[in-house]
């Protein structure tokens, strides 16, 4: 089974850089795997970065470019130039621990499970404001299971090809380079209300290296735009009529009443967003969702 890594940037030449230098030339060589490398209309030196890296690596590298920011339009653009019958998904301020292509071709069976994600650490220099995934032991996600908003991250996402054939690629509506950012988790949700499985993998890791000091204005800015990516899910999900959407969101505060202040603030955040997704929504008569199947099971994840 093949793989391709796809990593999409977007005006972080200097961060790009020292990811591109922690992957690891022996392991992705080794398992026959690929680099697909999008630039998301950068304006900095970005192609210098990816030229350079192209013109050195010991194994494939295709790249390409998109002249309008937004990642999931970034990934998609990265889909279409992947070769790989699995493709995972990083991002450009994220380190693949040495092994991870064999970790992820030896764990990984598609006859088990179609999508799935893999554990996010934080780097020494990062703060603790998000952006990680835990995963103590492999969990299977069942088909039709509905996902909690992060549940599967797009930092460590991985895909069969075959998927994207039945579900359709990211949402383009949606993720960094928007007001909701939460493309990865309404994918996996796609691909979980379709009939497929999911799997969270332990062994399959990457470092987030995104270096924002607790309490600063980047990390809170970070954290809001959090609250307004869960919004936005919840409330599409409600918008494609899932059964159990306003269970799961309202279970998403874990708080018992009276809600905190900090809550309510968060809680605002997503109600704020879940609103101007659901207009938007309406704006292009998108209708339901034929791939939001109802009568999910339990949620997973947290």
């Amino acid at each position: 089974m093949k793989i391709t890594l796809v990593i999409c940037t977007h005006n972080r030449a200097a961060r790009l850089r020292h990811t591109l230098q922690h992957l690891a030339a022996g392991d992705i060589a080794a398992e026959g795997g690929e680099l697909v490398l999008v630039d998301s209309a950068s304006s900095d030196g970005t192609s210098d970065v990816i030229a350079d890296f192209v013109r050195h690596a010991p194994f494939p590298v295709r790249h390409c470019r998109v002249d309008l920011p937004g990642v999931a339009r970034a990934r998609n653009e990265g889909i279409r130039h992947a070769q790989g019958e699995l493709i995972a998904f990083s991002d450009d301020d994220c380190f693949l621990d040495p092994d991870y292509f064999g970790a992820l071709k030896s764990s990984f069976d598609p006859g088990a499970a179609q999508y799935g994600g893999g554990e996010i650490y934080l780097s020494e220099r990062s703060g603790q404001g998000g952006g990680s995934m835990r995963i103590p032991n492999r969990m299977t996600i069942p088909p039709k299971t509905l996902l909690v908003a992060g549940a599967v991250q797009g930092g460590n996402l991985f895909v069969l090809r075959s998927v994207f054939e039945t579900v359709g690629l990211f949402n383009e509506d949606l993720g960094i380079g928007t007001p909701f950012p939460c493309e990865d988790i309404e994918f996996a949700a796609r691909c979980s209300l379709a009939g497929f499985a999911g799997v969270l993998l332990p062994n399959v890791r990457v470092c987030h290296d995104h270096a924002r000091p607790d309490g600063s204005e980047e990390a809170r800015a970070t954290l809001r735009g959090y609250d307004r990516g869960r919004g936005a899910y919840y409330a599409g999900l409600i918008g494609n009529g899932v059964n159990g959407a306003w269970k799961l969101w309202s279970r998403s505060t874990r708080r018992t009443a009276p809600l905190p202040r900090a809550a309510l603030e968060r809680l605002a955040n997503e109600m704020e967003a879940g609103a101007q997704y659901l207009r938007l929504m309406a704006s292009r008569d998108q209708g339901p969702n034929p791939n939001a199947t109802r009568g999910a099971s339990g949620p997973a994840g947290d």
